[in-house]
């Protein structure tokens, strides 16, 4: 498994296209199992909100 630790912070901007970058990554292309685990701080943005709708 990969373990991938992102900390965000009124990331609602440029978010989605991290997740994209990361999940498109060799390993994870290729079937291995990962996490990814975003760390907020309290954000003023939708950084939550377009995470959840990433995930969905």
């Amino acid at each position: 498994m990969i373990s991938v630790i992102i900390p965000v912070y009124n990331s609602a901007a440029y978010i989605a296209q991290t997740l994209d970058s990361v999940t498109a990554q060799r390993g994870y292309s290729d079937g291995r199992s990962m996490e990814i685990i975003l760390v907020d701080d309290g954000s003023g943005d939708d950084t939550v909100k377009v995470v959840r709708d990433y995930v969905n």
